[in-house]
């Protein structure tokens, strides 16, 4: 801490070092006992990086027919650890002359190249140190410049201009270039853009009237359905933030959300609502909209702690939008399953790609997303080009053995994507047309923040990746 000079920070471990000796004749054992650490077969119990030095190794001595040196010997089977640096002293005539240095990995977790990096950037740290122990932590480069290139210019697409719109401004333009088209279809009940636009304008002026508009929250709390996506346009015509609320969930969840969020409004129920069905003015807001207020607050799951809200401006989703446009040729004619839960940042992708697209978007039915059989049948009657699939879904898909789906794009999202469970998709589906992406990021990035475009030869290659930065972002 506070950035010290290494003279400083050598001084520290000196202490810390010699404190520790004090105890070294404690039995490994009691100390298991004390700290009762949570055992695995696959590593050490409490460390998994080891440094050993040797200042004694390189003695020699010669008598009469005989030299006596020292070696190392080298080729135990397996690594104990992760990673083990073991350091030795050399000397010439008792005399130190420097040390030389084995690296050993374990082969299930690093590779040769990335051993022998972390070997050369050692060696540029202690060699920057030892010319100058003045330098603090902060100022020794480990890099070197090829890298440094590499990771701020060479892995990421650089900077791309964002329209300055909000999302309904962007959707209202594609209700003006195409209204009869149809906007979103849910079982028998579809809506065309401009029905679906006249409807969500007559519920946000109702919305507004009770209180909701920029830097306010209102509730959606209903199960997959057209009503569910006229309500979210609603909430953002009228400039507030939806917080979408998965009616499924436990009270306690729900309360959990209410209580952190306090939205003005919740929505429980189709609303029709009654008054003028055109676009809404900022002069008829509570205040003006613009692309940095919130337009959606989503939790995150919680699996490492407490959910927390996560608010995201317009400004991020039209960023993602016009950063991917290029990639996919998104458009006019494709047909998108929205399959996840409102509730979950995916949807964020499902909903406004086909919309500010002017795409159909397909509301996948609750009780159909739970059947692989099911969703197969649903993506080949609504003839589906667009999917989005979390991977063990994506797997479950496979497995119905359907190959007659219409699919241009499968898009992956929101877990750690198997390349070698891919590879049965390719084996299976040699002529499938459609385009398989791994993309990946998180609440707080807006859905996305990688992409990497896969075929099979990729995922023959690879246990796994996530590609590279999509345009306007930059990843490290």
């Amino acid at each position: 801490s506070g950035d010290p000079t290494f003279q400083e920070l050598l001084a520290r471990v000196r202490g810390a070092d010699l404190a520790a000796f004090e105890n070294q004749d404690l039995p490994f054992e009691r100390l298991m006992e004390i700290l009762d650490p949570p055992r695995s077969r696959a590593r050490h119990p409490l460390f998994q990086v080891m440094v050993s030095f040797d200042a004694t190794s390189g003695v020699s001595f010669d008598v009469p027919g005989l030299h006596a040196a020292e070696y190392a010997v080298r080729g135990r089977e397996s690594a104990k650890f992760d990673l083990n640096f073991e350091l030795r002293e050399q000397y010439d005539d008792g005399r130190p002359a420097g040390i030389t240095g084995v690296v050993e990995y374990a082969t299930d977790l690093f590779d040769r190249g990335t051993a022998e990096a972390l070997a050369a950037r050692l060696v540029r740290v202690v060699e920057q140190l030892v010319s100058d122990p003045g330098l603090r932590a902060n100022q020794v480069e480990v890099l070197t410049a090829g890298e440094r290139e590499l990771l701020l210019t060479g892995w990421n697409p650089g900077a791309r201009a964002v329209p300055d719109a909000t999302l309904p401004a962007l959707f209202e333009a594609r209700v003006r270039q195409h209204p009869d088209a149809v906007a979103v279809t849910c079982g028998g009940d579809s809506l065309t853009y401009a029905e679906l636009n006249a409807r969500a304008n007559r519920l946000a002026r109702t919305l507004v009237e009770r209180g909701a508009g920029p830097e306010r929250f209102v509730g959606v709390m209903l199960p997959p359905s057209t009503a569910m996506i006229v309500a979210v346009l609603a909430v953002v015509k009228a400039g507030a933030a939806y917080l979408p609320i998965n009616p499924a969930l436990p009270r306690q969840r729900i309360d959990l959300m209410l209580d952190d969020v306090e939205p003005v409004l919740v929505i429980t129920e189709d609303v029709v609502a009654d008054g003028s069905a055109a676009d809404l003015t900022d002069d008829e807001r509570i205040s003006p909209l613009r692309q940095g207020n919130p337009a959606y607050l989503i939790f995150t799951s919680g699996t490492t702690g407490r959910p927390k809200g996560v608010v995201v401006p317009h400004r991020n989703v039209v960023s993602l939008m016009r950063g991917t446009e290029d990639l996919y040729g998104f458009g006019t004619g494709d047909v998108w399953a929205m399959v996840h839960s409102l509730a979950f940042d995916f949807s964020v992708w499902e909903l406004w790609g086909p919309l500010l697209h002017g795409g159909r978007l397909v509301v996948v039915p609750a009780d159909v997303t739970r059947s692989p059989a099911d969703l197969a049948d649903l993506l080949a009657a609504e003839r589906v080009t667009v999917l989005n699939q979390t991977p063990s879904a994506f797997y479950e898909l496979i497995r119905t053995g359907r190959r007659d789906l219409p699919l241009r794009w499968i898009v992956f999202g929101g877990e750690a994507l198997s390349f070698e469970r891919v590879q049965e998709w390719y084996a299976t589906r040699p002529d499938s047309a459609a385009r398989l992406v791994n993309m990946y990021g998180i609440t707080e990035t807006t859905v996305h923040t990688t992409v990497l475009e896969l075929d099979a030869d990729v995922v023959s290659g690879a246990r796994s990746a996530i590609g590279r930065a999509i345009a306007g972002l930059a990843v490290y």
